[in-house]
């Protein structure tokens, strides 16, 4: 299978390709960039034959069968609609588009085709998240009554000089969109309704978001709270469950997982210590440590390789990826309007 990589940034080469390369039936065979001598000097780095700055001519070469997109948000549109229209299988970097329409536009034309698209939603793969899903569907929590997020991340500017980061949606659409993933992952039930408040801290100055606190009502009467941020100068990926039965808390990061049932004791503190000694050992001892989330692009990577081989459901659906930008879209508009925002009177996700 041949893929063609647009977009040849500090991603790419730290993540989509070292993933590329250890799929033996792979063949990185072009790469594209705005700026025509970074792809060449990413080409040159890993083999790969042709390099250029034109993005169309790598969509319309019949060879490549799947596209990889690694451009920053506001373009994902204009370069996933074209590919699909030549026929193309995709993987795109969250979140899948700015634009709720634009999301739909891609939802509806791919079905049309029977592509397979795939939005990199990779924290999902982390040992505890996963263990954390098992533990919510055996029923270990009995029903599930809320979820509390917490994606706290840095201002842009203390890791890049890109500025296309601060468009209106900002940290909402930035690191935000990985904590949606696994709060829909984690709560099978379909959305409801969102309010939100934040915005922006400047009050209007900056004119994007830079912080935001979602209340998402489920179908099943179970809640939501996710509370994301560039203000704190802090990297915090969190999540706490709540059902009937149990409780889980959740360090994404530290790849750690505490289970408890009834009240929380000093005991109960000391076994989350220990966990978090043992998440750390299994990040170390899996090469994962210094990597962090990069380590998990490649079996997301082969998971959707399979998905194209034997014809079946993609890692993360196109349906899970367009709610998430749903609940994007009402979040915005709740801090916006100040009022609770009815998914159904937006879209109907089926």
């Amino acid at each position: 299978m041949k893929v063609g990589i647009i977009g040849a940034g500090a991603i790419v080469r730290r993540a989509h390709l070292p993933a590329w390369k250890k799929l033996a039936e792979i063949q990185v065979t072009a790469i594209s960039d705005i700026n025509e001598l970074t792809a060449k000097k990413v080409a040159r780095e890993f083999a790969i034959p042709v390099y250029t700055n034109n993005y169309l001519e790598i969509i319309e070469e019949s060879s490549i069968e799947i596209i990889d997109v690694a451009t920053p948000t506001p373009s994902h549109f204009e370069i996933v609609f074209k590919a699909i229209e030549k026929g193309k299988h995709i993987l795109v970097e969250k979140p899948l588009t700015l634009k709720l329409e634009e999301a739909i536009a891609i939802y509806k034309m791919a079905y049309q085709k029977n592509l397979k698209i795939t939005v990199i939603y990779n924290y999902r793969y982390y040992p505890a998240v996963i263990k954390a899903k098992q533990r919510l569907e055996s029923g270990k929590l009995g029903r599930l009554i809320s979820i509390n997020g917490l994606a706290l991340s840095r201002f842009p500017v203390s890791w890049t000089r890109s500025t296309w980061l601060y468009h209106s949606g900002g940290a909402l659409y930035d690191f935000g969109p990985h904590l949606i993933d696994l709060i829909l992952w984690l709560n099978n039930s379909n959305p409801v309704e969102v309010a939100s408040f934040g915005g922006d801290i400047s009050n209007g100055q900056m004119g994007f978001i830079t912080h935001a606190q979602l209340m998402i009502k489920f179908e099943d009467g179970s809640v939501a709270q996710a509370d994301i941020s560039w203000l704190t100068g802090s990297n915090i990926f969190q999540l706490s469950l709540h059902g009937t039965g149990g409780h889980i808390i959740l360090d994404v990061r530290g790849n750690s997982l505490l289970e408890f049932h009834g009240t929380f004791t000093p005991l109960d503190n000391y076994r989350r210590f220990c966990n978090e000694i043992k998440g750390l050992w299994q990040l170390i001892r899996q090469g994962s440590f210094f990597l962090g989330p990069i380590y998990y692009y490649f079996p997301l990577f082969e998971d959707f390789i399979n998905s194209i081989k034997r014809n079946c459901a993609p890692p993360i659906s196109l349906d899970h990826a367009l709610k998430i930008n749903l609940i994007l879209y009402a979040a915005e508009k709740s801090i916006q309007s100040g009022k609770i925002i009815q998914l159904k009177d937006i879209f109907q996700v089926t």
